[in-house]
């Protein structure tokens, strides 16, 4: 094994780093009564999100640093979220659109080359999925992405020039060669996760 250079510490590297912590943050249908300020409804589809971001300090300690955003139908949209309905943004859609913001005001992802494959981005998605999966998800999802997310027909195109029509016609030939309907959720659920890590990415 090799020795550490003189002077470094291998146990306190990281120490004054960013870190990187899950979380959802929170959702709400108003604004938080502050500074004086009374309660704000907030209009139907619109959420006022709040998270958290932490920073180590060159002390060692820790910063926690609080983050808020109204979260709106043209925000979410801006992010490839909830454009295939024109009613008011779901909260499950205003979720996804938090989570894009955490991760992205976490700074965890650098712009890729714009001309990346869906295939490309779907690797990508999979290293960074995989280690938070137990051995059950890694056998059963891991080889769906591969055979027919990578593998298949969105693979090979430029994650860009992806529309809603091409992957709508992708699952339905899924759903007119008799896919389970628990296949098909999964599939769903994967085309989703990918395109938002794409988002994240800068894609």
């Amino acid at each position: 094994m090799m020795k550490p250079p003189e002077g470094l510490d291998l146990r306190r590297m990281g120490a004054h780093l960013s870190r990187q912590r899950y979380q959802r943050g929170s959702l709400k249908s108003f604004v938080r009564a502050a500074k004086g300020k009374p309660k704000r409804p907030l209009p139907r589809g619109t959420y006022w999100a709040r998270w958290y971001r932490y920073v180590r300090q060159a002390d060692g300690g820790e910063k926690r640093s609080p983050r808020e955003k109204i979260i709106t139908k043209e925000l979410a949209s801006s992010l490839r979220i909830g454009t295939e309905y024109a009613g008011p943004l779901t909260k499950a859609d205003a979720q996804r659109a938090l989570d894009l913001l955490i991760a992205r005001d976490a700074g965890t992802y650098t712009p890729p080359d714009t001309a990346a494959t869906f295939a490309q981005v779907a690797r990508e998605y999979l290293v960074v999925a995989e280690p938070g999966w137990g051995p059950h998800t890694v056998r059963t999802s891991k080889g769906l992405i591969e055979s027919l997310l990578i593998s298949g027909k969105p693979g090979n195109r430029p994650v860009v020039e992806l529309t809603e029509i091409e992957l709508q016609q992708f699952l339905n030939e899924h759903v007119s060669a008799g896919a389970s309907r628990s296949k098909l959720s999964k599939m769903l659920l994967y085309v989703r996760n990918i395109l938002d890590h794409a988002v994240m990415k800068g894609s």
